[in-house]
């Protein structure tokens, strides 16, 4: 997702954000489907993916983008804490998150 700064448009930059969200949505309770099926390496490379997203939404120099980041970040955030308290996690399986590794699994 790139922005032309020189024809902005707070609608399209609304609308955007929100397809976003719904794509972090759909990786984070993909993350919690792996998990359930006790595929915890595969949830933790969707949890990457999610903290990649906000990583992509925070680039962009405007207030809202930063906000949706904060919130697609806040989402993975969430997940790994619901993951850690309710399922055995190895060290192993948290590689995704340091950054190493990355990927999508799809169920």
């Amino acid at each position: 997702f790139t922005s032309d700064w020189s024809r902005f448009d707070l609608d399209q930059q609304i609308i955007q954000n929100q397809h976003v969200r719904a794509a972090a949505r759909e990786l984070t309770l993909t993350a919690r489907v792996e998990a359930a099926n006790g595929n915890m390496r595969l949830a933790m490379e969707n949890l990457a993916a999610v903290r990649r997203l906000a990583d992509h939404v925070g680039q962009e120099a405007m207030l809202i983008p930063q906000l949706v980041s904060i919130a697609i970040d806040s989402m993975a955030d969430r997940q790994l804490e619901w993951m850690l308290q309710n399922h055995r996690v190895t060290e192993d399986d948290l590689a995704p998150l340091s950054g190493s590794e990355g990927g999508v699994s799809g169920t």
